[in-house]
């Protein structure tokens, strides 16, 4: 009798899996600069100022400076002058009349009896002249700065590509034999 032998092979394969990943490198401390300008406040002022001009006063009391007190020398001494030519021209006129029976002695008598006028007078009659200059304040602010320089550092990213790798150590087949003598006796047993 004839027979066919008929063997199978199963495919014998192992397969390698990496699976894939992503790697993450923080970085957790952050460094910064810091630029301060600080902040400035600038105040200006000017006091204010009066003025007290007493000289009116003072020349009324004889209280003068130097170039006053010269002015007035000069012309209290062209005053005397004046008066003292004056007096003399007067006594010359009076004895001038002395065939109208006028004496030197009734002259000098008639000068020594004049009596000086007089004047009430209120000292100071003058006013202390007061002037002032406003004062001023001017301020100036500067609120300052401050700048911060971040140095931030990015995360470092990594991938990793997973992969699949097949490996067929034997391919499957079928082997087919044909038996023309007979039927075999080891498979039967």
């Amino acid at each position: 009798m004839q027979y066919i032998d008929i063997t199978t092979t199963m495919v014998k394969s192992s397969l390698d899996i990496s699976y894939s990943r992503l790697d993450v490198k923080h970085s957790f401390k952050p460094e910064y600069k810091a630029e301060r300008r600080p902040s400035e406040l600038s105040i200006k002022s000017e006091d204010i100022k009066v003025k007290l001009d007493t000289s009116a006063i003072r020349s009324e009391l004889n209280l003068k400076n130097n170039t006053d007190l010269a002015l007035t020398a000069a012309n209290n001494g062209r005053q005397a002058v004046y008066e003292a030519i004056g007096a003399a021209v007067r006594r010359g006129n009076e004895m001038a009349k002395i065939n109208e029976h006028v004496t030197i002695a009734d002259i000098i008598r008639q000068e020594n009896i004049q009596q000086p006028e007089s004047y009430t007078v209120f000292i100071p009659s003058n006013k202390i002249n007061i002037s002032w200059e406003p004062g001023s304040l001017s301020m100036k602010y500067d609120p300052g700065q401050l700048k911060l320089n971040w140095d931030i550092k990015e995360n470092e990213i990594n991938y990793v590509p997973g992969h699949v790798y097949l490996k067929i150590a034997q391919y499957p087949r079928v082997d087919i034999e044909y038996h023309p003598e007979g039927v075999r006796l080891d498979v039967m047993a």
